[in-house]
Parts: structure tokens; C-alpha cells; sequence
């Protein structure tokens, strides 16, 4: 979302950007992206300045506190973008008589698996006996642990102005056929595009964080026994679930373990790094099986075949492809840099209708 602000500051739209006062004082105001920045962040207390949104009573303390927020602004303000997982600006947005437009964060197959479920087109719950294919159009066939874990372990948007999306054309255009998209990613900072170094090896050092201890080790055994040099960064809480003697190496390494996340797996394609999959809940498992296609339940063979061998080598050409797309579509000529000039005109033309319709 903070790109995405970026981007449309660029094109000259005037951006507010709006969260809790308890999201400001433990992420926002820490983050080197919004230093130099040319447009306004505001903070609306919900009353739980302190612990967030896990201490309110219900979502209807931040509603009301935004609807203030957004009546005593001395600047009118002509479309709300909210993320997806917090649905309810929606209502502001309508109540105001404004444009809404909803910034979908997780991939196109995973918001094509949550449509066909939501109008009931899934049979659910699914479970691991399941024995037949789960086809959904636009996707390959898949296994009831490749879909979001909501859905495996078991809000419509009727006034929706546009859904913004935070991928490129070249991975949805099947999609758009039937839904009012606006692809405008990958949005990453435009610094890792066009100053990368080449073959950089650092920026594919991540964190992952095993939910149990026998995982942990299982995962180190696996880096050991690949013989591979790497980097291993775990939290200072983790470090006693290591084998006993386990040494971590400080050397740059060829890809990375990953619990893909989608906006990792994004900034993975574009950026060209290798990734090694071991996805936890939601999206990630889905957005594995885009990753892997097939899965590989070993990390010592997942590593070796990732940096040596001829499949090794493919992989590296697709990745190399798949960057040379989201250079082209982030491009001052690219389809992400057409939809946002599109999406900014079309909210211009909502506001002149609105104003056109109050005289």
C-alpha cells in the first residue's frame, strides 16, 4: 500500500495515507520507505492505542473513528484504496458518497479460489481424503493442501468502485475477463529494479520461523547435509530449537527457504531469486504450488537442484523471465504504469460526476 501510495503521488494524485495510531508507533514510523516522503500519513485512535486491534471490543470503535477523521479533513478526499482484510472503509466510503476501491494483497488464484467458494462453487470443507482433483478455471488442478488453509482446515464488495491488484497483466490477463481489475505491481521499490546488482546474492537471505522445534531441525539438517554455503538469520527466541553444535556459515547463498508469503514470492519473480518452498497457513501453501509446481518434501535435494544441475539452470532462465516482465510492466509504458494513469483519470471522472450530480 505504501508503494502503491508512491506511485500515485508520482502521477500527481495528492495521498493520505491512514492507519491506527497503534500500527504507526510499532511499524510505520520505523520504516526507511516513508523518509523523503511527499504525502501525509494521519493516525486515527481507536481507543487501543496501546495493544491494537486484539484489545477492541469490535471493529465498529475503528469505524467510527475513521468517519471523524475523514469529516474533519481540510482537504475532500475522493476514493478510499483499503486493503482487502479490512473490509469496512467500504462503509465510509459509501456513506460519504465516495469512490472505493479495494487493494487485493494475495494472488489472483488465491482471490479466484476465494470467489468460486464464496458463491458456493467449492465443495467445502476440504479434506486430506479427498481423492479427485480440485479444478477451479484458470488454474492447474490441485491437491486440498495446495488451497489457503482457511479452506482446507477448516465479503462480497457490491459497492466496489475498482479492485487494484498488486501483480502484473502478464499473470492475470484470464482473470480480468470477468472482473473489473486494475493490475498495478509488482510494488516493490523501483530501487530493486533498476539498481540491483547483478547476481546479488544478499537480498535472498530471509527469515523463517518454523512453528515447532522438530521442524527446525529437520530444515537445519536439511541446509547441513546440502553441503551448500548459507546464511541462516533466525529470531534470538528460535536459536535453542538448533541441533546441538549446529554451525550457521555467514556466506551468501543461491536461493532461500521461504513460507511464501505472496508479497516475498512477488518480489522473488521480480527481483529473479531462487526459492526453496515450505509454506505454513493461508495463501502460502497455493502460492507454493505456484512456486515448486511440484512439491519437494526434501531441503537438502531442493537446494542442490536449485544451484547445480541442468534443472537448476531452467530455473534460473524462467526466473530471468519472469523479472524481465515485472521490469516492462513497472515501465513508464508498462501495463501497471498504463492501469494506474487509467485508475487515477477514472477517479477524476467520479468526482466531476458527483460534483455535476450535488448542483
Amino acid at each position: 500500500m505504501l508503494q502503491f501510495s508512491k506511485l500515485l503521488h508520482h502521477k500527481g494524485v495528492k495521498i493520505t495515507l491512514v492507519t491506527t495510531l497503534f500500527t504507526y508507533k510499532t511499524i510505520l514510523h520505523k520504516s526507511s520507505g516513508l523518509s523523503g516522503s511527499y504525502f501525509a500519513v494521519e493516525t486515527i485512535s481507536d481507543g487501543y492505542d496501546q495493544g491494537g486491534v486484539k484489545e477492541a471490543e469490535s471493529v465498529e470503535a475503528y469505524l467510527k473513528s475513521f468517519k471523524q477523521k475523514l469529516s474533519s479533513s481540510s482537504c475532500p478526499v475522493d476514493c478510499i484504496v483499503y486493503d482487502v482484510f479490512i473490509p469496512w472503509p467500504l462503509d465510509v466510503a459509501k456513506k460519504f458518497g465516495i469512490a472505493g476501491a479495494v487493494f487485493f494483497t494475495q494472488s489472483c488464484a488465491i482471490d479466484n479460489i476465494y470467489y468460486h467458494a464464496h458463491k458456493g462453487l467449492l465443495k467445502l470443507p476440504l479434506t486430506k481424503y479427498d481423492q479427485s482433483k480440485i479444478l477451479v478455471p484458470g488454474l492447474p488442478p490441485l491437491e486440498p493442501w495446495d488451497m489457503p488453509s482457511m479452506l482446507y482446515d477448516f465479503g462480497s464488495y457490491p459497492a466496489v468502485y475498482d479492485i487494484v491488484m498488486g501483480q502484473f497483466s502478464n499473470v492475470v490477463d484470464w482473470m480480468a475477463k470477468f472482473l473489473p481489475l486494475i493490475t498495478i505491481g509488482p510494488t516493490i521499490p523501483s530501487y530493486y529494479l533498476d539498481k540491483r546488482l547483478e547476481n546479488d546474492r544478499e537480498y535472498g537471505v530471509n527469515l523463517f520461523k518454523p512453528n515447532i522445534p522438530e521442524q527446525m531441525k529437520e530444515l537445519a539438517w536439511g541446509l547441513r547435509s546440502s553441503k551448500c554455503k548459507f546464511l541462516w538469520v533466525v529470531r534470538e527466541s528460535e536459536a535453542a530449537k538448533l541441533p546441538k553444535g549446529f554451525i550457521l556459515a555467514h556466506e551468501y547463498v543461491g536461493c532461500f527457504v521461504t513460507h511464501c508469503s505472496w508479497n516475498l514470492t512477488l518480489e522473488a519473480l521480480s527481483l529473479r531469486v531462487l526459492m526453496v518452498a515450505l509454506p505454513q497457513w493461508t495463501d502460502q501453501s497455493t502460492n507454493a504450488k505456484y512456486i515448486m509446481d511440484v512439491w519437494e518434501d526434501v531441503v537438502e535435494h531442493c537446494i542442490i537442484e536449485r544451484i547445480e544441475g541442468k534443472r537448476g539452470e531452467e530455473i534460473k532462465r524462467k526466473a530471468l523471465e519472469w523479472k524481465e516482465l515485472a521490469r516492462k510492466a513497472v515501465d513508464e509504458v508498462g501495463s501497471s504504469s498504463k492501469n494506474i494513469d487509467e485508475f487515477t483519470k477514472n477517479v477524476v471522472q467520479q468526482k466531476a460526476i458527483r460534483v455535476l450530480g450535488e448542483m
